[in-house]
């Protein structure tokens, strides 16, 4: 998945006409480190991804649009190389899939990732029915449960009613990656 990622970057940045060394420029990224991830020797960090979009003037979309192989004709299992990474809701997070075919599922399984996004306030709060399941893998995940404000480090876990409100933040200089369990799934078909 990653070359097939570092191809389209490379396909971007030779549309905008923007040679190795200039993207480098602007990304503060090496042009050797660059040219390895664009030919798929190397992977690259989420937020270096990002940066890479900046630089290029491009959506992180369209980047990571029609990158993920076609899933599985099995719906029990999903590899980890297909999974699908989508960037829901704004620019700091990208929420990655954990199910081959979650619509047709009651429960949803995430991995969301928030780059670096040290805001002083806290974003706006939401609820929902159901309930959800926090598991903290990388990162310290800030997270507000009923205006109420807690630190979870790698292992920590949080479980709690949707219909509290809740929002979940990354106030470090590092990536914050996490598992997210919501019962029922809001995207399940009906």
């Amino acid at each position: 998945m990653s070359k097939m990622i570092g191809q389209k970057v490379k396909a971007i940045r030779q549309q905008k006409g923007l040679t190795l060394k200039e993207l480098g420029d602007r990304t503060g990224l090496s042009t050797g480190f660059l040219s390895q991830f664009e030919r798929g020797i190397s992977t690259i960090a989420v937020d270096s991804l990002l940066d890479i979009a900046a630089a290029m003037d491009c959506d992180i979309y369209e980047i990571l649009e029609n990158v993920a192989p076609s899933l599985p004709e099995d719906k029990l299992i999903l590899r980890s190389y297909q999974r699908r990474n989508t960037q829901l809701s704004d620019e700091h997070q990208i929420h990655t899939d954990l199910s081959a075919f979650p619509a047709d599922k009651q429960m949803m399984f995430r991995q969301i990732t928030l780059p670096p996004y040290p805001e002083t306030a806290a974003p706006a709060s939401y609820k929902h029915q159901g309930e959800e399941f926090i598991y903290v893998l990388e990162g310290i995940l800030t997270l507000f449960i009923n205006q109420k404000h807690f630190e979870l480090y790698p292992g920590d876990t949080a479980h709690f009613s949707s219909e509290a409100t809740h929002i979940w933040t990354n106030r470090t200089t590092k990536n914050v990656t996490f598992l997210i369990a919501n019962y029922p799934n809001p995207f399940a078909e009906k």
